[in-house]
């Protein structure tokens, strides 16, 4: 009874400092479930837990942003675990293959189509694409038996190190027991708590930039990947960890130590073996002057680390170029790829410049889902005019220390661009084509927690002293700032979750 009464008057403290956020979400809740059902067939019970977990995700958010963000993933990414049909992110059933194929005991990866075998199991699931969660698959039960299956060689890019999650949750599910629904899903659980897990240390840890990558974090597009097999939840975890160090690396006042390098360098590392364009951001150590290090060592340390980063990428590169998938098209070659980019350099340097320019175009399939075959201009449009808006006008204290670092930062972008490219017209693109295929707007995510180095303009708005202020005030209402953007970002995805279920779900 006790305990009854504390959550009571804690419900009621809650509710009084947050009603209007929740009129609020009842408010956009009721609008998008009634325009995506267009007033008819709709799901009552799910769409009741929707908007339950949705209200209780805003009812958590405290003082302390990464940990309310942690939430925030968890609550929303769960109902994506589960409302998502089965294998309907891009590129799912790919990357489920090579989760069962990592639960058998296959750390590498095989160029002979017999030696790409995994459990029937794989097949079973398969079949049951794009079914929503009211499937068969509680019916069905683990098996030993195998079949070969070339579709694991498309993920030989990846390093075996983005599918742990994955393939743990699988396993726990064959360990217990489990038909093949619960494993299924206890390995989109798993991949999702992995993510939650490294976001909320990539916004605890950086200094001065926890609100742009607590929406960052919370995008939509990521949450929905991370809730599913594809190895993006893992990368971009990663990506948004080593992106905190690098923040701090140009915006704090404290001495760069020699074990930051390395922590930094570490994840650089692996990132070249499961997102290999954002080993790039080890450059910014060329950018950073050598009295922001602790000693002249700690500088030479960090020269070293740049080389040795670009060493494993180069080493990663040279893996799974030589390396022959067991279904690659002849037409798809690297190699050969790489010989008509040097014997055609003005092509290749238009081809490359294209696709940089284009790279802004992409930012419209952050919202469109399953196997791109859904999505929201209304809900992409909302949400760039809340990025922008908060990215380009709010008084985040955001500035790098010198302009050798911003320029860093612009130059280690614009590479990321550059190699994501790179990387997708030599391998999924025919060789001599004109245009670069297979890029998608995904694969941007990371850079966008960079932004706001180079377009936030609140200081043309507020008089320097004013600014300062307003600063001032952000840190004293701090609580009430975490409520305001992470409320935001629960409408978000929660809109995206009912464009799913309006899709998938009817009556």
């Amino acid at each position: 009874m006790v305990g009854g009464e504390k959550y009571l008057g804690w419900f009621k403290v809650v509710f009084k400092q947050r009603w209007k956020y929740l009129l609020a979400l009842l408010i956009i809740f009721t609008v998008f479930t009634l325009y995506f059902f267009q007033f008819s067939a709709i799901p009552k019970k799910i769409i009741l837990l929707t908007g339950v977990l949705s209200g209780l995700g805003i009812l958590l958010i405290g003082k302390n942003l990464a940990k309310s963000t942690f939430w925030i993933i968890l609550l929303m990414g769960t109902l994506f675990t589960f409302i998502t049909p089965v294998l309907d992110t891009p590129d799912e059933h790919a990357h489920f293959s090579r989760a069962v194929y990592l639960s058998e005991g296959h750390f590498g990866m095989s160029d002979k189509a017999d030696e790409l075998k995994i459990s029937k199991d794989f097949k079973v699931v398969l079949d049951r694409v794009h079914h929503n969660y009211y499937n068969d698959l509680k019916q069905q039960r683990h098996t030993k038996k195998q079949n070969e299956e070339p579709i694991i060689s498309l993920t030989a890019t990846y390093s075996f190190i983005s599918y742990v999650p994955q393939a743990i949750g699988w396993s726990i599910g064959k360990l217990l027991n489990l038909n093949l629904y619960w494993s299924f899903y206890l390995g989109r659980l798993v991949n999702l708590i992995a993510y939650a897990i490294l976001s909320y240390f990539a916004i605890k840890n950086v200094k001065k930039f926890k609100v742009p990558m607590a929406v960052v974090t919370t995008l939509p597009m990521v949450v929905y990947l991370a809730a599913s097999y594809n190895q993006d939840g893992v990368s971009y975890g990663l990506v948004f960890l080593a992106l905190s160090l690098f923040i701090n690396f140009i915006t704090n006042e404290a001495k760069i130590e020699a074990k930051e390098i390395g922590v930094f360098l570490l994840l650089c590392g692996i990132l070249a073996t499961c997102k290999l364009p954002y080993v790039m951001l080890a450059g910014i150590l060329i950018f950073i002057k050598p009295s922001q290090y602790k000693n002249r060592k700690t500088y030479l340390f960090a020269w070293g680390a740049v080389i040795l980063a670009a060493i494993i990428a180069l080493l990663w590169y040279y893996y799974y170029t030589t390396f022959t998938p067991a279904n690659r098209v002849s037409e798809k070659d690297p190699t050969e790829q790489l010989k008509f980019m040097v014997h055609n350099v003005p092509t290749a340097i238009k081809l490359m410049f294209s696709g940089i320019v284009d790279s802004i175009s992409k930012y419209h399939e952050l919202f469109t889902f399953g196997w791109f075959s859904y999505g929201s201009p209304h809900i992409w449009f909302m949400y760039l005019v809340y990025m922008g808006g908060l990215f380009v006008f709010y008084p985040l204290e955001i500035k790098a220390k010198y302009y050798l670092n911003t320029l860093g930062s612009a130059v280690v972008m614009l590479g990321i661009i550059f190699a994501i490219n790179l990387s997708q017209y030599l391998t999924w693109t025919p060789v001599g084509l004109g245009t670069v295929e297979g890029v998608q707007g995904r694969y941007y995510i990371g850079l966008l927690v960079l932004l706001p180095i180079f377009v936030n303009s609140s200081k043309l708005f507020y008089p320097q002293t004013e600014l300062s202020e307003q600063r001032e005030l952000m840190k004293k209402l701090e609580y009430a700032q975490n409520i305001w953007v992470l409320s935001i970002a629960t409408y978000f995805l929660m809109t995206m979750i009912l464009l799913t279920l309006g899709n998938y779900y009817r009556g």
